[in-house]
């Protein structure tokens, strides 16, 4: 199966330090002195050609950077980030009936599957739904207000609050006008008349519409802003960098810490992108990546359940 060489390099590098040496062999017979060596044998008449400073390096046009293709949360990043946005614990987040994750072109990694199927919806609403319900009694844990109010127009202008703050951590980057306003509107629909859900039933309600969002469920944080052009490429935006290094270092949301540097503008310079990796890197949280890593890379991910 193709790997790919720079995340194996990056990765090899960062997690393990490993090393290795050797030679290339050219050909069954060894070198060719009739092409050149790189070493001189003294006891060995032949011609010594220097090393090739190049040899092995990418033309121009072959490291310009492809199509940034749109791809689910997997498994394993999905149970992470709803954990992270609701503060429950991962395990309470049900994956049952959804897909399993599936090869991302020929990268050797996976990511989520496709939603193709009503089964495939069915499965993730019961588990936005499920997840949702869990913050019944504890909405503290994802509302900007306390204490909780009780007026009408207090609980309207929390709700804007919450709008603005949780949906900027669930979609990994601020709300689009149009986005924040639909969901203004489905909670006033469940305070009408119609529904007459109350203010911690509306609550719920949206949070489990939020986790059933494109914007949650795909790494695509590019938020209202106009793409940055650099050339013949996109830049990434400070909101996409912090997802990139967060789902790749602890396979979850950004924290606290990202979120402001990406808020600030940052996440910019390779100085700073660089700082984050290594903080990221020697969390805790990291063993998730580096687990999930491994499994991919080497195949085993489903090494307890077969037989000896």
């Amino acid at each position: 199966m193709h790997r790919p060489l720079t995340l194996l390099g990056l990765l090899g590098s960062a997690l393990a330090g490993f090393a290795c040496t050797g030679n290339i062999d050219q050909g069954a017979g060894g070198p060719n002195p009739d092409k050149g060596n790189t070493g001189h044998d003294p006891n060995k008449p032949g011609p010594m050609t220097p090393p090739d400073p190049m040899a092995g390096a990418l033309m121009d046009k072959a490291t310009v950077p492809g199509p940034n293709p749109l791809r689910r949360l997997t498994l394993l990043e999905y149970r992470n980030s709803v954990r992270d946005l609701l503060g429950i614990d991962a395990a309470q987040v049900s994956v049952d009936g959804l897909a399993g994750d599936q090869e991302s072109a020929l990268s050797g990694f996976v990511r989520g599957s496709s939603l193709t199927t009503g089964n495939d919806a069915h499965a993730l609403m019961t588990s936005a739904d499920g997840a949702a319900k869990l913050l019944v009694g504890n909405l503290g844990k994802v509302l900007p207000c306390s204490p909780l109010p009780s007026a009408a127009g207090e609980q309207d202008a929390c709700i804007d609050k919450f709008i603005d703050q949780f949906g900027l951590r669930a979609f990994r980057r601020p709300l689009a006008k149009a986005e924040a306003d639909a969901l203004r509107k489905l909670y006033q629909d469940q305070r009408g008349p119609t529904v007459g859900a109350t203010f911690e039933q509306a609550v719920v309600t949206m949070v489990s519409t939020i986790l059933q969002a494109p914007g949650f469920l795909y790494h695509w944080e590019l938020g209202p802003n106009a793409p940055v052009r650099d050339g013949a490429v996109i830049r990434y935006n400070p909101y996409e960098m912090a997802s990139r290094l967060s789902y790749l270092f602890w396979r979850t949301m950004p924290d606290d810490k990202l979120f402001g540097l990406a808020g600030q503008g940052g996440l910019t310079a390779p100085e700073q992108i660089a700082t984050e990796a290594r903080r990221l890197i020697a969390d805790p949280r990291a063993k998730d990546a580096i687990a999930d890593f491994h499994f991919q890379w080497l195949e085993i991910g489903g090494l307890t359940d077969m037989p000896k």
